[in-house]
């Protein structure tokens, strides 16, 4: 009589591995569309808060582009100036796209080469309208003036 041999097979550890390898790629994916999804929500705010501060601006001065006395530090690129927290500034740069003593167009353009930088600009008017460039060609488009997957 054979004594009772306790253990795994290599099979079933094969196939435990091959399971574990499957629930942490799912886990992953998953993790990194939250993460993605986290920098899109942060930039939606932080065009908002440029937007409150032009309106700010606006209220004090009656025009949008005399934010303490400067035009040029807004009308190109305001990276790190105060709108983007620090770890989003490396995924997104704000531009004042087009500005006038009555409206302005504010965006939030991926920087290249980073986990959001396939996902098209967001784009916010001083009369509140929104805009993804989710086809990625450059303009807003009439079902793309929304923040959300699909424009009602």
């Amino acid at each position: 009589m054979k004594g009772s041999e306790t253990g795994f097979t290599l099979i079933e550890l094969m196939l435990v591995v091959a399971i574990a390898g499957i629930l942490s790629t799912l886990a992953y994916s998953s993790y990194e569309s939250s993460v993605r999804e986290g920098y899109y929500k942060s930039a939606q705010g932080e065009l908002i808060s440029l937007a409150m501060a032009l309106e700010d601006a606006r209220q004090r001065k009656n025009v949008y582009y005399k934010i303490n006395g400067e035009t040029a530090a807004f009308t190109d690129q305001a990276p790190n100036s105060g709108f983007f927290p620090e770890d989003n500034a490396k995924n997104y740069k704000l531009r004042l796209v087009e500005v006038g003593a009555t409206h302005f167009v504010i965006r939030a353009n991926p920087i290249a080469g980073t986990t959001v930088a396939e996902t098209g600009f967001y784009e916010l008017h001083s009369s509140g309208q929104k805009g993804w460039d989710r086809n990625k060609n450059g303009n807003i488009d009439v079902d793309e003036r929304c923040w959300k997957e699909k424009c009602n």
